[in-house]
């Protein structure tokens, strides 16, 4: 993980709470991004009958094919499974053609 340098030379308290505010802020955002990732391999583990690694790349794949995070990619698709379909846009796991494993 980078983080942006930041000059420590006459940084306030009110700054250094400020900066570990915003760090924390995004470690918990971070962590809600892979608890939603994790949910939607298990989808796409039960419903497309696909192995953790194959469910991985598919959101992963996915994340890149349509310039999102995983996280954004995982809590589509965990919407959709919801709703009983796929997101729009995104495509089976299998039958697709979009992606059958690595």
């Amino acid at each position: 993980m980078t983080t942006d340098p930041i000059n420590l030379d006459g940084m306030t308290p009110e700054g250094w709470i400020e900066y570990w505010k915003d760090r924390a802020l995004k470690a918990e955002e971070k962590i809600e991004d892979l608890k939603d990732i994790g949910r939607a391999k298990n989808k796409l583990m039960k419903l497309g009958q696909l192995s953790e690694p194959d469910a991985h790349r598919y959101i992963q794949k996915t994340a890149m094919d349509s310039a999102q995070s995983m996280g954004t990619v995982a809590r589509a698709i965990l919407l959709a499974y919801e709703g009983g379909g796929y997101p729009a846009g995104f495509g089976s796991p299998q039958g697709s053609g979009e992606y059958h494993g690595a």
